[in-house]
């Protein structure tokens, strides 16, 4: 979400996504009849000729001190909200991906932002880290056991949404909703493991994707409602990886297994400032700590685009740009697909690891090939550069 120059005019904010997220009913009158809606009218008569304008209105909006002097009250600030948005195209296009997420982690066992051998408890991905960073981080041999309980809830819940149909729409929302407020009320939130935190992110960001887009007007309202939770949770996670993991620490170590992947590396990674690394780890332990990492950068950058365009469909911008935007991630394809560590290291030695530095895309779109762009890839390039710039870009290397 790339950071906009110009400020908002004075005008009230609009919906911009209307044919995504149906509006409800701003007055509440729904459903309540002819009375209802004359009672709504004469209220707005009586406040029109109320001499008072000290805030009796039950309108909750802030007017100007000089309303009497004023022939037209100013009920917005003429300065704005700095603010940050995108075309309407790759705004749709990021909300159908949201959509289709949680269809896609009960077809194929994974997303863009959840891997399943994060979680699968094999040999392999049970190995115990040897370097300094996974240590931090606090992963160890117990924290890779199989799907975290409130995951496998997540996943239950997106294959009944998976079948979701007018006849059972109702049935599989309750169980959104009853899932989702679990969640929320998981015990011992404070003796989380770094893995179960993570995990209960992922599984929030899941019921979010369906809440906020679904389209049904309780589940969004409720969903709202859960936002300050999704951003505390995310805040803490990316507290407790730290920035390290925006710096690419993690892959110039791996890059240390091949020469051809370091020299890859160096000329894909811009200025980016990883510090120089010695570490020279087995694969298994390199696709360990990789792997983690890259699962935390994507779930925290999900989080924040989750809600920035949420917001963006909802009020027209949102403020979270110049966050995400101080953000990177691992774009390449063949390296998020390797389902073993062997396949992962041939995958960094053979391929462009495909490193987008704090999003900025010009030097992919300058040389990478888009079949090593992965979907998540996509969704950032479509998101900072335009959609109709990278079907260009796709269309003409292909």
């Amino acid at each position: 979400m790339p950071p906009a120059n110009s400020r908002r005019r004075a005008s009230p904010p609009l919906p911009y996504f209307v044919d995504v997220l149906p509006a409800a009913d701003p007055v509440g009158l729904a459903g309540h009849g002819a009375s209802a809606f004359q009672d709504f009218l004469d209220g707005l008569h009586a406040r029109a000729g109320s001499n008072s304008t000290t805030g009796n209105s039950s309108v909750g909006i802030p007017v100007v001190s000089d309303y009497a002097d004023n022939p037209w009250p100013i009920f917005f600030d003429a300065s704005g909200p700095a603010n940050t948005s995108i075309t309407r195209a790759s705004m749709a296009y990021c909300v159908k991906e949201y959509r289709a997420w949680p269809r896609r982690w009960v077809a194929e066992a994974s997303t863009p932002f959840i891997h399943p051998a994060l979680y699968a408890g094999s040999a392999a991905t049970r190995t115990v880290p040897r370097s300094e960073v996974a240590t931090a981080l606090g992963l160890g041999s117990n924290s890779l056991t199989g799907l975290p309980p409130v995951l496998q809830d997540a996943f239950a819940v997106s294959a009944a949404y998976a079948a979701k149909n007018a006849a059972n729409s109702d049935l599989v929302m309750q169980l959104v909703e009853s899932k989702a407020t679990a969640l929320l009320y998981s015990p011992d939130q404070g003796n989380w493991t770094i893995m179960e935190q993570l995990a209960a992110l992922q599984a929030l960001l899941v019921y979010q994707m369906v809440r906020l887009f679904d389209g049904d007007i309780r589940q969004r309202a409720l969903a709202e409602t859960v936002e300050p939770v999704q951003a505390a949770w995310t805040a803490a996670l990316q507290a407790r990886v730290g920035g390290e993991i925006f710096q690419g620490v993690d892959l110039q170590q791996a890059a240390m297994l091949d020469p051809l992947a370091s020299a890859q590396f160096a000329s894909g990674a811009g200025n980016h400032s990883a510090h120089a690394v010695t570490v020279n780890d087995d694969p298994a332990t390199a696709w360990q700590r990789w792997l983690f990492n890259e699962t935390a950068r994507r779930t925290i950058i999900t989080s924040f685009m989750i809600q920035g365009i949420y917001a963006m469909a909802k009020q027209g911008y949102c403020r979270l740009g110049p966050v995400v935007t101080d953000m990177s991630f691992t774009s390449g394809s063949r390296l998020w697909a390797a389902k073993t560590p062997g396949r992962w290291r041939r995958a960094v030695g053979e391929t462009d690891p495909g490193w987008v530095n704090r999003m900025d895309f010009v030097d992919m779109l300058g040389r990478a090939d888009p079949r090593n762009l992965d979907e998540f890839g996509v969704m950032m390039a479509v998101t900072y550069r335009g959609k109709d710039v990278i079907e260009d870009w796709m269309d003409r290397e292909l």
